[in-house]
């Protein structure tokens, strides 16, 4: 089975866009992952977002993602 991977995404707004760069997290289980949120909290002026993959799964937000962005905002 594959596992799903997760990245923060660094970067800042110039204009309208957000421009972004993906930073490798880590890898976790078939259906979770989970990335360092003490990194995160550290570098929280750089973050635009996060990515992760469902490899096993629709492309759709899950539940415990719709969470967890919730509760990063």
């Amino acid at each position: 089975m594959i596992n799903e991977q997760c990245w923060l995404l660094l970067g800042n707004k110039w204009g309208k866009l957000w421009l972004g760069s993906k930073l490798y997290q880590g890898e976790g289980e078939p259906a979770q992952v989970t990335f360092d949120a003490e990194f995160v909290i550290d570098r929280h002026k750089d973050v635009v977002g996060f990515l992760h993959t469902h490899p096993n799964f629709f492309a759709t937000p899950s539940n415990t993602d719709n969470n967890t962005m919730h509760g990063w905002v």
